[in-house]
């Protein structure tokens, strides 16, 4: 496997998937910085809100349960790159309702990488390779999971449990850490913006077999877009590998051709049945 290949399955591939799922609010982006909700004060000792408490004013922070309801897919484009590795390109994340996702890379001239998924199957093209494989596992698992269009605004869905821990400095913000379990038993850290209510760190598992949190994603650049709060900045390391994603344009229930989001011909991986 030549290094570019090696690039688009260990780190864009699962990384992305983790990524993109962050975002909530779709719309043409607006200069104007998100408006914080009412600031949940800063606990005393011994005193924290609950997880679910957290996770709802999340919701609330980027627009709340009935805006983001209204919108049935979205399209979202801008750049990518992975400075140590010199890796530029462009991005573009198409999404629907209930859980359609066709995510494109365009890295010119070292070719492209695609990730989708119709809700059944997820496969991908990589640079390189002769068409599309289906994934398996984990990996499709977990691209099926995260195109599912409204579970962010229904944390209760997701997940099993969330507990607040304690609150931590992110880069100079105080954030309440939030422990949560997939109902699927995955487990990760989030971390949520005491003053804004935005999550803006994610820590989780590249994989089952991780024994650390070694996936660290970073939110920022928060703006309020027709009543919906996105965050246009994510930074994301993997395994120590970082690269970023900078959106600078999103539209919402726009024309999609599902045919996007279907399998093409591909390929099963060898040894697969």
């Amino acid at each position: 496997m030549n290094t570019m290949n090696q690039f688009a399955a260990r780190f864009a591939l699962p990384a992305l998937a983790l990524t993109l799922a962050a975002g909530a609010a779709l719309a043409q982006p607006a200069d104007a910085p998100a408006k914080a909700p009412e600031a949940i004060k800063a606990p005393a000792q011994g005193e924290l809100p609950s997880g679910w408490a957290v996770l709802d004013r999340d919701v609330e922070a980027s627009g709340g349960v009935d805006a983001f309801m209204k919108i049935k897919n979205f399209v979202a484009n801008g750049a990518f790159s992975m400075p140590a590795m010199g890796i530029e390109g462009s991005i573009v994340r198409t999404q629907s309702a209930p859980g359609n996702l066709y995510m494109h890379i365009d890295l010119g001239a070292m070719g492209e990488v695609v990730q989708a998924t119709d809700g059944e199957t997820a496969w991908t093209i990589q640079p390189g390779s002769t068409g599309a494989v289906i994934l398996q596992g984990e990996q499709a698992q977990e691209m099926i999971a995260n195109a599912k269009f409204y579970d962010r605004v229904h944390p209760r869905e997701e997940y099993e449990s969330a507990e607040v821990v304690g609150v931590e400095d992110v880069d100079g913000t105080a954030c309440y850490r939030v422990n949560l379990k997939e109902k699927t038993g995955k487990t990760s850290v989030s971390f949520y913006a005491v003053e804004s209510g935005h999550q803006i760190r994610i820590m989780s598992r590249s994989s089952p077999e991780a024994e650390s949190f070694d996936v660290v994603i970073e939110l920022s650049d928060f703006r309020d877009v027709d009543g919906l709060v996105h965050p246009f900045t994510m930074k994301q390391a993997v395994q120590g590998n970082e690269f970023t994603i900078t959106f600078d344009s999103y539209e919402h229930d726009v024309t999609i051709d599902d045919s996007i989001f279907a399998p093409p011909e591909a390929e099963v991986p060898e040894g697969e049945i």
